[in-house]
């Protein structure tokens, strides 16, 4: 590149190669990495509060292989039951009436830009998809702490965009145990099978409950980089979970992630819509 986007892009080596190491850390060792209110130490390495604080600022680095390791340690985090415990937990701070100093409405705004950022590729725009979820999750359950505060700032309303807009169904539409997606997301806990590789099963992630494990949905997520992409390709696999499962089997579609206006819809049971002609199924030899 030219000096001048270099010198933009100042310490860009060394912020992509800690991200690399936190990203082994993460695989070898999560439990070293579970970020707490503890006070800080008085040793000279940062707390892990302190990196996680430092991966959320590295999602929107001026250089695009720094957004892409960021956004995988922190999918690698958020994977991690403990760990994303932590990470999205409403702060003392948001306790004390001051919901915007959790780490939940920071995070969701910095995946929204990089999904708004014309140069992101259909990697990045699946990773941030797929970080969205957990977070979602988060900004609903602190957006029911915080009704009238949330309606007051901007975290309220970007939870409600997530959460009103994208996440919640029709009030007629149900999971398979009759809940609806919105008391689901506030009761659940989200299992990535496909976050570090592709695991081969016919879903991305298990949305389940925290006490019985019992599986409310399996979700598989779509994306595409530009809005001229209308069609997404559907596995044998992923035909069959669907029609086995019915309303339990959800279809997230994200249209034109690469674009200012990226699209977002839920397509719950997608068998069923298809037979009632709400989809439609397209064969190419």
């Amino acid at each position: 590149g030219s000096g001048e986007g270099v010198r933009a892009c100042a310490g860009w080596h060394e912020a992509y190669y800690c991200l690399l190491m936190l990203e082994k850390v993460m695989a070898a060792s999560p439990s070293s990495l579970i970020p707490s209110e503890s006070p800080p130490s008085t040793s000279a390495s940062p707390s892990p509060s302190a990196m996680w604080e430092a991966v959320v600022s590295l999602l929107l680095h001026r250089h695009m292989w720094v957004r892409k390791a960021a956004a995988r340690v922190l999918g690698a985090g958020l994977a991690n039951p403990q760990v994303a415990e932590g990470l999205l937990a409403v702060t003392a701070a948001a306790q004390q009436q001051q919901p915007e100093m959790s780490r939940a409405p920071r995070i969701a705004f910095s995946l929204f830009l990089q999904l708004d950022n014309e140069a992101a590729d259909e990697v990045l725009c699946g990773q941030a998809v797929k970080c969205l979820v957990p977070v979602a999750s988060a900004l609903y359950t602190l957006e029911a702490a915080f009704p009238q505060q949330q309606q007051q700032q901007q975290q309220g309303a970007l939870g409600g965009m997530m959460v009103r807009g994208t996440l919640q169904p029709p009030t007629s539409s149900t999971t398979a145990q009759g809940e609806s997606w919105t008391q689901m997301l506030l009761h659940t806990e989200v299992v990535w099978v496909n976050q570090e590789q592709e695991s081969g099963l016919p879903y991305d992630i298990v949305l389940r409950n925290p006490e019985t494990h019992a599986v409310l949905a399996y979700v598989e997520v779509k994306s595409s980089a530009w809005h001229s992409k209308d069609a997404f390709e559907v596995s044998p696999a992923e035909m069959r979970w669907a029609q086995h499962h019915g309303p339990a089997y959800t279809v997230f579609r994200v249209s034109g992630a690469s674009t200012s206006n990226p699209s977002l819809v839920r397509l719950t049971d997608p068998i069923a819509l298809w037979q009632a002609k709400a989809i439609s199924l397209c064969l190419i030899a």
